[in-house]
């Protein structure tokens, strides 16, 4: 059976009563809860409110003994009213599929108190949104986290999010830059020379030297930042471009890769050790899925960590078919989800986004995972889509060809 669901929020549930209710309408057979999330100031359409997420927090009360110096900070009020546990025994009632959506690496709060913690760019800046995979305490912090959710909840599936480097920029407030960025200055910028990544880097890598590759990086961001460089579509091109002229970045990149790969794989074994189905998103940040590298994901060297890969199909002109072609020549066999937006900018009518949804069970491979972003968000109009979506879904699954609809 094809899972679907929407992502939800939380501290934006006041009755879990109301919230089945209403959420059962919709015809979803699973939910995914921010049980980890990240700062924001978010639009709620059906309210006309803009809620403020002012620390990067877990939605329930963690158990300390789990963690060692860096513990998760608390939406205070989510966990005291206990909405994720009455959401995930709505689900044990309902026979609904309960997924643990974990924001992993993107937490300011806890970037903020330690900075040491964050990537550390070919200048020695920090970027406080953007914890390193490659620091051990990092690691230790994910470990607990993960253990935390599935010993309290015992999801069906975990859903992780932001296991992987962050871009330099992320839409902080009042950031600012007076020369364009293009994907080649942004990767640069996003490179990570913090002790732990030089130390591991050298380590596996004897015959790199990481301080020249520090000082390339720098010599070639500022360089690309002060020159007229770019046109119009060849940004990937300038990347590769880089790839190809200069092998001590590429190899540098590699080697971030690896911290990447290293992490989603504590993340699965932990997972699998409680028996509970590992989903991943390849990035977080809605760019084109060949853009993933920039958050140091390689589909390649991932083939098999997760159960199921779950790309965002947020870029202009990305269907499932189109998504899955691409991964398939670096995955052969990692089953593939996906994440629809209800934003206007990605869909601008009922039309539009029901045509992605026969699109992705069309022909050939079908997703075995749909969520939609964003409950907590929608506007009352795109939320009356969702039967209508899922009728089409459960059709495609009841007719199934028997490609990529077995049970997880």
């Amino acid at each position: 059976m094809i899972d679907t669901g929407m992502f939800v929020y939380p501290w934006d549930i006041p009755d879990v009563g109301d919230f089945a209710r209403d959420y059962a309408a919709t015809g979803l057979n699973a939910v995914a809860p921010a049980l980890s999330y990240h700062h924001g100031n978010v639009l709620q359409a059906r309210t006309g409110r803009v809620g403020r997420i002012d620390q990067a927090a877990v939605a329930f009360t963690p158990n300390p003994a789990l963690y060692r110096d860096v513990v998760p900070a608390v939406h205070r009020e989510a966990a005291d009213r206990g909405v994720v546990a009455g959401i995930r025994d709505w689900c044990r009632e309902t026979g609904r599929h309960f997924s643990a959506w974990t924001v992993y690496l993107h937490n300011s709060t806890i970037g903020a108190a330690r900075p040491d913690l964050c990537v550390e760019n070919h200048a020695g800046d920090r970027y406080r949104h953007a914890l390193c995979p490659a620091n051990p305490e990092v690691r230790q912090y994910a470990l607990g986290l993960t253990r935390d959710i599935l010993d309290q909840f015992q999801p069906d599936s975990l859903l992780a999010e932001s296991a992987t480097y962050r871009t330099a920029l992320h839409g902080d407030h009042h950031e600012i830059a007076n020369t364009r960025i293009g994907t080649a200055a942004m990767w640069l910028l996003s490179l990570c020379f913090c002790p732990h990544c030089l130390e591991k880097t050298a380590a596996e890598r004897p015959d790199l030297d990481v301080e020249k590759a520090r000082t390339l990086c720098g010599w070639l961001l500022v360089d690309l930042l002060n020159r007229e460089t770019a046109i119009h579509g060849n940004d990937m091109a300038q990347v590769a471009s880089l790839f190809l002229e200069y092998p001590e970045i590429h190899q540098y990149q590699r080697e971030r890769q690896r911290r990447v790969t290293e992490f989603i794989a504590d993340i699965r074994t932990a997972a699998h050790s409680r028996s509970v189905n590992f989903r991943v998103f390849p990035s977080s940040t809605p760019f084109e899925l060949c853009a993933s590298f920039l958050e140091g994901y390689s589909f390649r060297d991932n083939a098999g960590a997760a159960d199921v890969l779950v790309p965002l199909l947020y870029s202009p002109g990305e269907t499932f078919p189109l998504v899955r072609n691409t991964i398939r020549p670096r995955d052969a066999t990692t089953p593939l989800g996906m994440v629809l937006t209800l934003h206007p900018a990605r869909y601008p009518g009922r039309a539009d986004f029901l045509g992605a949804v026969r699109e992705a069970v069309a022909d050939g491979e079908k997703p075995r995972c749909v969520y939609v972003y964003n409950y907590s968000l929608a506007s009352r109009e795109r939320l009356s889509w969702l039967p209508e979506a899922v009728r089409i879904l459960e059709a495609a699954d009841t007719a199934g060809d028997g490609a990529g609809n077995a049970d997880l």
